[in-house]
């Protein structure tokens, strides 16, 4: 197996290159996307039933944010802090948790984000349920995480096809974590 698929099996890149350029851009992006679009259906809930915050200007005044702000931040230039992510959930009303993307939508969101235009959403999904199924770290398919991830997505493809797909899906993120490393060192 080669190194760029090695490496798109075994590092758990969104952790170990979370702070390192274009996988913080990617990731940044995919839980900004998320939250944004929790809190724009809240806020649209609140206007339907006369409850500030209705919209996104009024809800930056609420949390003593300029406008400008809070809108790099639904772009994902601008992470927000914890407490900032509490106050908007405790404004719009919902819980804090459904403002945090979860692990598998980050991961695929991700993945779209590094290897645009390559791969299906299906195909990004099984990868990300893959990685998350428990396989060991070795530079092979597990077989049991393999068939779990199948599951946890609609079952549709069969197993050669899901392990095609996530070979070539893990190449794909290896080649450009192997570009980003080498970038960072020359």
């Amino acid at each position: 197996m080669d190194q760029a698929t090695t490496l798109g099996l075994c590092e758990k890149w969104w952790i170990v290159r979370r702070s390192e350029k274009p996988v913080s851009t990617a990731l940044s992006r995919a839980q900004a996307n998320h939250w944004t679009a929790m809190v724009k259906a809240a806020l649209e809930a609140n206007k339907a039933a006369g409850i500030e915050p209705e919209g996104w200007e009024t809800l930056a005044i609420q949390l003593n944010r300029h406008p400008s702000n809070l809108w790099r931040s639904r772009g994902g230039a601008h992470a927000l802090s914890v407490l900032d992510m509490m106050s908007i959930a405790e404004l719009v009303r919902v819980p804090v948790c459904t403002l945090y993307c979860p692990m598998d939508v980050l991961i695929h969101e991700a993945t779209r984000a590094l290897c645009p235009k390559q791969f299906s959403a299906e195909q990004t999904r099984l990868y990300a349920q893959y990685r998350l199924a428990g396989a060991p770290s070795i530079p092979h398919l597990d077989e049991t995480a393999l068939k779990h991830a199948i599951s946890a997505g609609n079952g549709s493809c069969s197993f050669d096809e899901a392990n095609r797909t996530v070979l070539g899906v893990a190449r794909a993120i290896g080649t450009v974590l192997l570009k980003g490393r080498k970038g960072a060192h020359d």
